[in-house]
């Protein structure tokens, strides 16, 4: 490898890092993901096991930049980093998420 394109792999992020504590993990275990909570088959049908960004800023309507901002801040799913700097969503946490969500709306309302 060059020292120019070494100099590049290993250079720091142009943006800060988030707030938010994530997790790292350097190969996910799809196999002992969690079931689905009852009444929300549509939804965990939706999303792939690990879903990147792209995925679950489709699956919200929202923009990229959105589950950034979501990141850094801590709110929204917990992300998880691969490598440590993939960022990917585990499809449990996100519908965990949306459970939390709905029963504090409902709770409101």
């Amino acid at each position: 490898m060059t020292a120019r394109l070494l100099a590049l792999v290993e250079a720091p992020a142009a943006h800060p890092a988030p707030a938010a504590e994530v997790e790292t993990i350097d190969t996910p275990d799809p196999a002992v993901e969690p079931q689905c909570p009852a009444g929300w088959e549509d939804e965990w049908a939706a999303l792939p096991v690990l879903a990147s960004p792209e995925d679950l800023a489709e699956f919200f309507g929202v923009e990229i930049s959105t589950l950034t901002d979501w990141r850094y801040h801590e709110k929204g799913p917990k992300p998880m980093k691969l490598g440590g700097r993939l960022v990917r969503y585990r499809r449990h946490r996100v519908i965990e998420w949306l459970v939390a969500a709905d029963a504090t709306a409902s709770a409101k309302a």
